[in-house]
């Protein structure tokens, strides 16, 4: 293992910073020593070392990382334009990738009305997607709310797998129809209000 002082060069390559870019580094040496003994004699010795250097570049809205298992001066130069090469190819946050993800989040919300309109209406299927549509559009503050438990969902069960189970199947389909049901009861109301039952 090198004695380098890690915090200093992970200074220096975050320092490096060209005009309109951004560095992160981090720099890391460990060393592990197993011993295993039995009845007060050594039977097995083994160590291991890692050391290296992690570098993150940001330039115009686009990443690169890089890493490499040693902390030679040459070797984290390479890292360091390694990860710019990266950052060169890599995905820019564009207005079209932005549009992209609107349009799912969209379909992520019709198709949460799809099944239980189908149930509660009693729709061919060719009928399904037009009306999904036009409830999702008509009612977007019910739509933000299926939005918010569907991205819910989806944490709690990233973040906890065994709820996953629970709550990606069952759980999902139990709040999505007794959303649906009060959103399709409000607006039968609204609109046997207006005379068009």
């Amino acid at each position: 293992m090198t004695d380098v002082d890690l915090l200093g060069l992970a200074r220096s390559v975050a320092g490096s910073a060209r005009p309109g870019e951004q560095i992160e580094a981090y720099a890391v040496r460990s060393r592990d020593v197993d011993v295993n003994a039995f009845e007060g004699d050594v039977e097995s010795l083994a160590t291991a070392e890692v050391e290296g250097v992690g570098v993150r570049v940001i330039v115009d809205h686009r990443q690169g990382y890089a890493w490499a298992g040693s902390l030679d001066p040459d070797v984290v130069a390479d890292t360091l334009e390694e990860a710019r090469d990266n950052a060169a190819f890599g995905a820019k946050a564009t207005i079209p990738r932005l549009a992209s993800l609107i349009a799912l989040a969209a379909l992520g919300v019709i198709a949460a009305y799809l099944l239980p309109m189908a149930v509660h209406y009693d729709l061919r299927v060719r009928e399904l997607l037009p009306k999904a549509s036009l409830v999702a559009l008509a009612r977007p503050a019910s739509s933000l709310v299926l939005l918010f438990v569907a991205v819910s969902i989806a944490f709690v069960s990233a973040k906890f797998p065994v709820l996953g189970i629970v709550l990606a199947g069952g759980g999902w389909i139990q709040l999505d129809t007794w959303l649906c049901l009060r959103f399709f009861a409000e607006n039968e109301a609204r609109l046997h209000l207006k005379g068009n039952s």
